[in-house]
């Protein structure tokens, strides 16, 4: 009897010592959730500051990006000074 009590205990103790490292990986997993659901949200701000960039460069012709011959003429009127 004494020794069906002592298996019986062994494996409690087994089973707790898995149950904490189940809950440990868990926790290790929800962390890593929470980190990676931060970087989606930075993600996502950074993301609509680019299209809100990209949306008031429209009003102003090429999407805020000057034509590669506005470059070519500028440097061109800067040598003839």
């Amino acid at each position: 009897m004494w020794a069906l009590l002592q298996t019986g205990a062994r494996c409690l103790d087994t089973l707790c010592g898995a149950q904490m490292a189940a809950q440990e990986v868990s926790g290790v997993m929800v962390e890593a959730m929470l980190q990676q659901q931060g970087e989606m949200r930075e993600v996502s701000t950074w993301e609509l500051e680019v299209e809100g960039a990209m949306q008031n460069g429209e009003e102003g012709g090429r999407g805020g990006v000057p034509h590669i011959t506005s470059f070519r003429s500028e440097t061109y009127n800067q040598k003839q000074l």
